[in-house]
């Protein structure tokens, strides 16, 4: 029930996401909840770092972003790389996602994205941390536009039939401002075709953060 894109730029890090997540109300019923932030920014002068989340965004009783809170309290964020700060959110946060699992009757996966650079990074990247039936560290430095979320796929034929969005030299060269704007344009595009298919797993709005 989501819609993330992601680019990495000549000098940042952009990431567009929707608003919507799914509720459990009392009586056992789903609804959709637009207006939600799927983005967490770490206030941070010295490492420019964002998180953001899909599938299963409430763990074991707890809002996704309470894990992000703690772990950028707890943790001294220097002297590392980001794939170690990745790695050590891992271990953080993980007793409590297969608690979620085993007890989550809705949805079965669990995901979140670093994006960004420390000191000790030559350049931004991007890993994700993926629980499913089998968990993944996944380094998505390779990827032209990360794209996140089952709302991915009113993209598929857009994509296809503008290739040139698929290859990374098209972002790495842009400005952040520049980026903002292709990410705003693909996003408007996925809305149209949700539309056309009748679907209703992600929202019309998105929020966008971006890093240098």
């Amino acid at each position: 029930m989501t819609l993330i894109l992601t680019a990495l730029c000549k000098n940042g890090i952009c990431v567009c996401a929707d608003t919507r997540y799914q509720l459990k109300e009392s009586n056992g019923s789903i609804k959709n909840v637009d207006g939600n932030d799927k983005i967490y920014k770490f206030n941070s002068n010295d490492i420019p770092l964002i998180i953001f989340n899909h599938g299963i965004n409430n763990i074991n009783g707890k809002d996704w972003k309470i894990f992000c809170s703690n772990y950028e309290k707890s943790f001294q964020l220097g002297n590392k790389k980001l794939k170690q700060i990745a790695e050590e959110f891992k271990s953080f946060v993980e007793q409590d996602i297969k608690k979620e699992l085993q007890k989550n009757k809705i949805a079965n996966t669990v995901g979140f994205v670093f994006c960004g650079k420390t000191i000790y990074d030559d350049d931004f990247d991007a890993y994700e941390l993926w629980w499913g039936p089998e968990y993944q560290f996944i380094s998505l430095e390779g990827e032209a536009i990360i794209k996140s979320g089952d709302g991915k796929e009113c993209l598929a034929k857009y994509l296809e039939d503008n290739s040139a969005l698929k290859k990374k030299d098209f972002w790495i060269f842009k400005s952040i401002y520049e980026v903002k704007q292709e990410l705003e344009k693909l996003f408007s595009v996925a809305v149209r075709e949700k539309k056309r298919l009748n679907r209703e797993n992600f929202s019309d709005d998105y929020k966008m953060e971006c890093i240098s």
